[in-house]
């Protein structure tokens, strides 16, 4: 009997999961054996871990409260339907095996493979800063929510009347913007709830940009910063970071945004969280295949992994460029499910003797970024949508990621049950 062709996919992500997903309803998935390797047995939606994080200023306090509000944003890989032929494996990888072809993991076992994907993504990226990973906390996972969320809480119990609860957010890119956005929202729902004094919480925004989003439109920069002024952020930026012990952040003037330079001097905080940029695992800077100087696996038009016919690479951990901007493609969920449906399209292809699809690069992405509350901000090609009808849309993009990974029933109560959840922080009920 033909032996079917073995596709392992390495990452449980949006990219992973799409992959699989396209491979499993295929023509030819009865000849496929799709397994996804994942450290977890659950895929999180991560742009809901910052509602998570904030959740602690909202009526979803107890624990209780707080798996309600976690059901909301992550997907048991064994409880996902329209899967054909996939198997679900929750370990460790430690490295590939390149020449036999086989994932090598933790507990000593491997997995055969005749075609692989990697879509591990990326790690938090703490620039060598002393005292940073070990002072701050990432938003990268449902811990880093929780532990977000128990920390303020747990401060907010001890609160002495006329202290100030002092959070900093380093690294103002969408991540940062939006959970500083949410938390500054929540507080002043919590304000009008009388649950806090006026004045009991401070959000900072700390950048070494001159801007927030930098990376962005300016238009949707500049609507950014006029939202969160106007929800009480405070905006310290063009500051690069020197250190951080357990009380305080130190930062100096940026000498290369033209300012002089400047003597560190300390920020007093309660809670740091850090979303100041990725970088690649160890796991994924260990694999035997072509690096760039970041890391990153570069790959061609077809997302091959450079020298590798039977490798693909999508999502964080593929090095990308736009050939209209020239700058790479941004690690976003929108940029993995695009990359997972042309590599599953290629798999395919190889595999009947078709020719393959090159990825298929848009002059600009599209990118709406939350504010607080039902507020969000974006650009959909020249145009600048903004207030409650960004927020409307942002909230229809979460719905189509969803679409990408569920069936559509299944796709709209996931999708409707976190909206649901999470509106008790957009509106202080």
């Amino acid at each position: 009997m033909h032996r079917r062709t073995r596709v392992v996919i390495l990452g449980g992500g949006f990219g992973g999961l799409v992959t699989a997903r396209r491979l499993s309803n295929s023509r030819i998935a009865d000849g496929l054996d799709i397994t996804v390797v994942d450290v977890t047995s659950k895929h999180v939606y991560a742009p809901w871990l910052y509602e998570l994080a904030t959740s602690c200023l909202t009526d979803a306090s107890t624990e209780a409260e707080w798996q309600t509000a976690q059901t909301a944003s992550d997907l048991s890989f064994q409880h996902l339907r329209g899967y054909t032929n996939v198997r679900f494996r929750k370990t460790n990888i430690v490295g590939v095996d390149k020449v036999n072809k086989h994932v090598l993991f933790e507990d000593g076992l491997t997995a055969p493979y005749d075609i692989l994907v990697v879509a591990l993504g990326a790690v938090p990226n703490y620039f060598n800063i002393p005292g940073l990973e070990q002072s701050s906390i990432p938003l990268k996972s449902l811990h880093d929510a929780y532990e977000i969320r128990r920390r303020i809480l747990s401060l907010l119990h001890k609160h002495k009347p006329g202290k100030t609860l002092k959070v900093i957010v380093g690294g103002a890119g969408p991540n940062g913007t939006e959970i500083a956005a949410e938390l500054a929202a929540t507080v002043d729902a919590a304000v009008r709830r009388g649950l806090l004094k006026e004045g009991a919480m401070s959000v900072v925004l700390l950048d070494a940009a001159p801007s927030v989003l930098m990376m962005l439109p300016k238009r949707l920069r500049q609507c950014a910063e006029r939202q969160l002024q106007h929800i009480g952020v405070k905006l310290v930026l063009g500051r690069v970071l020197s250190s951080v012990n357990g009380t305080h952040v130190l930062v100096a003037n940026n000498p290369g945004q033209g300012t002089p330079a400047s003597e560190p001097s300390g920020m007093p905080y309660d809670v740091c969280i850090w979303s100041g940029g990725i970088t690649m695992s160890d796991v994924v800077r260990a694999l035997p295949f072509a690096h760039d100087p970041k890391g990153r696996l570069p790959v061609d038009g077809a997302l091959r992994i450079e020298g590798e016919d039977d490798v693909y690479a999508i999502g964080d951990c593929a090095a990308s460029r736009n050939p209209f901007t020239h700058a790479p493609d941004p690690q976003t969920a929108q940029v993995a499910v695009i990359q997972a449906k042309v590599v599953a399209e290629n798999i395919i292809a190889s595999l009947t003797g078709e020719s393959l699809k090159t990825f298929p690069y848009p002059k600009k992405w599209p990118i709406f970024v939350t504010l607080g509350g039902k507020n969000a901000c974006g650009m959909i090609g020249p145009f600048l949508v903004s207030g409650y009808l960004g927020y409307v849309l942002r909230r229809l993009i979460d719905l189509h990621y969803f679409v990408e990974v569920l069936s559509l029933p299944d796709a709209v109560q996931f999708w409707r049950r976190g909206v649901d959840v999470y509106a008790k922080n957009e509106e202080g009920e």
